[in-house]
């Protein structure tokens, strides 16, 4: 619809936004989320061309989250992303540029450039200080995308205990995150830490660790495409 409005109208002022919206809530419950990344570098090029420096970089930092998401290749992300390291001259919005420098980081941890496998810390980047700031403001999807990144590390790299207590956390906040890819994301590596840690746990445990997971799979059925 938002495609079909911009041929139509194409010098209408919130198009980009709507490009925007369209993809970060609407595109991927109709295919996969790959859909994704050219709805958000259109947004990006609307919402410059009338104006809009919020939604232009909005789409810059949630195409960085679905390619880390969907696995693209790494140097061609960073290539990309760094692209726009000047964007606080632009832009200040304290949420956009904590995203982009934490979109940055998770490539730079997966390429092993920073201190540990699944530490985001180096080169003046502080994970907790942007946990603190979040909860400062109260921002739970800032937490959420943040913690997001921590547990995917964390299980990748055999944390898993630590990727099962991450997940612990965020459940109690992912209705902030509800229609986005990022929630079968979530539910996924939720599922896949307390399945790797299945074998270590009492038999009552492993009972609670079944419906936890039962429920994942339930979440990851009706969600959108990834």
């Amino acid at each position: 619809v938002a495609r079909m409005l911009i041929q139509r109208y194409p010098h209408a002022k919130d198009y980009g936004m709507f490009v925007h919206l369209y993809a970060f809530l609407l595109q991927h419950w109709q295919g996969h989320a790959r859909g994704n990344n050219e709805s958000y570098r259109l947004a990006h090029k609307l919402s410059l061309q009338n104006g809009n420096l919020i939604y232009a970089y909005h789409s810059i930092t949630a195409l960085g989250i679905n390619r880390l998401m969907i696995g693209d290749n790494l140097d061609e992300i960073m290539e990309e992303l760094e692209r726009y390291e000047d964007m606080h001259k632009w832009v200040h919005d304290a949420f956009i540029l904590s995203v982009h420098l934490e979109n940055m980081q998770v490539c730079r941890c997966l390429k092993g450039l920073t201190k540990g496998r699944t530490d985001l810390d180096d080169q003046g980047f502080d994970t907790e200080g942007h946990f603190i700031q979040y909860r400062k403001t109260n921002n739970r999807l800032g937490i959420f995308y943040l913690s997001l990144k921590c547990m995917g590390l964390q299980y990748l790299f055999g944390e898993y205990s630590r990727a099962y207590k991450t997940g612990k956390e965020m459940a109690k906040i992912a209705d902030v995150a509800l229609a986005t890819p990022q929630i079968p994301e979530f539910y996924f590596y939720y599922a896949l830490s307390m399945s790797a840690l299945h074998a270590s746990v009492t038999r009552t445990q492993r009972l609670v660790l079944r419906m936890k997971i039962k429920r994942c799979l339930w979440h990851g059925a009706v969600h959108p495409h990834v």
